[in-house]
């Protein structure tokens, strides 16, 4: 079986199989609600301490990301094949011209340029760093840059409380909220962006970065572990805690074409062999390797991992003092 994301189905149905880890925010952002409160952090510590330990293989979206499972659940590197993240397919799929009419009526409400976030409205995707860095430019610099914000609510605590920040910054007519948005329409809304920021505090792997280099839509991003290695030199890093650096980067590509220029051709070589074909090929070379081949030749399946029987999460009472102590 393959899992696309930590599932306790794949360790308690008894089948070998490949699961991906793509993130282990409970144990590097505890701080913030969505990954630990209400019983979350139990939950995702039993899932993940499971389903990693009998897995026949973890994937890893980035170098970066491998390390984090390994010095997190002590594991096997070898046990934890890379295989990196490609832009989404309906990026670039040129079936989206057949939505032009309905983007065409979408753009009458935007401005004619803006900062583009498409990210769900949790707070550890920090909204509020892009929201102080526009306003710290109107103050500074007597400049309104509108920013277009996407994506499910989430949180809906958090979006009162980021409406609320927008309108004591002086910045609320500055800021469209636009919600959830069909996927074939955000090539459009790419296209016509300034910039895509993207101060969020988790990584490694962020796939709005990759659909903006697809795109040809300058980025601006968090340097935070595994963004290098995303990135390289296709876009500007910044500390997503500093406000006054966010809105620097952005100054900067306002003033420089130059540099937008060189961003958009960066970005599209970064991901120029990030391709689905190359994605699915690796893939169906991990699943090839569970069916050993004996002298026989009949196919027989591996077995991965002690599959034994498993409690509920609360089998994990001390979870919150396994990440306290960084284990």
């Amino acid at each position: 079986m393959l899992y696309p994301t930590p599932e306790r189905e794949a360790f308690e149905t008894g089948i070998p199989y490949i699961m991906a880890v793509h993130d282990v925010a409970h144990r590097l952002l505890p701080h913030f609600p969505e990954f630990t409160a209400d019983g979350v952090l139990n939950q995702r510590e039993y899932v993940y301490t499971e389903g990693i330990k009998n897995a026949c293989f973890i994937l890893a979206d980035s170098e970066s990301g491998k390390e984090q499972v390994r010095t997190f659940y002590d594991v096997d590197p070898g046990r934890i094949p890379v295989l990196p993240f490609v832009p989404p397919f309906y990026i670039l799929d040129e079936s989206v011209k057949k939505h032009e009419e309905e983007w065409g009526v979408l753009k009458k409400g935007l401005p004619s340029r803006y900062l583009l976030y498409p990210a769900q409205l949790w707070p550890h995707k920090n909204h509020e760093g892009l929201i102080r860095a526009i306003a710290l430019i109107k103050k500074t610099h007597g400049i309104k840059v509108p920013a277009v914000f996407t994506g499910a609510e989430g949180d809906s605590e958090n979006l009162d409380r980021l409406r609320a920040l927008g309108s004591s910054l002086g910045v609320q007519d500055q800021i469209t909220w636009m919600g959830y948005l069909a996927s074939p329409l955000m090539r459009f809304l790419y296209g016509e962006a300034l910039a895509m920021v993207m101060p969020t505090f988790l990584g490694p792997t962020n796939l709005p970065i990759l659909e903006a280099f697809a795109t040809g839509c300058p980025v601006i991003a968090s340097d935070i572990p595994g963004a290098r290695e995303l990135v390289g030199d296709a876009a500007i890093l910044i500390d997503p805690g500093n406000p006054e650096e966010i809105a620097s980067s952005i100054l900067r590509l306002l003033s420089d074409e130059n540099l937008r220029g060189m961003l958009v051709r960066r970005g599209i070589l970064r991901t120029a062999d990030r391709t689905p074909q190359a994605f699915s090929s690796k893939l169906w070379s991990l699943i090839d390797q569970l069916k050993p081949r004996p002298a026989s030749g009949v196919e027989t399946t591996r077995s991965c991992g002690s599959n034994e029987s498993f409690g509920e999460p609360s089998r994990y009472p001390d979870a919150q003092a396994v990440v306290a102590r960084g284990k």
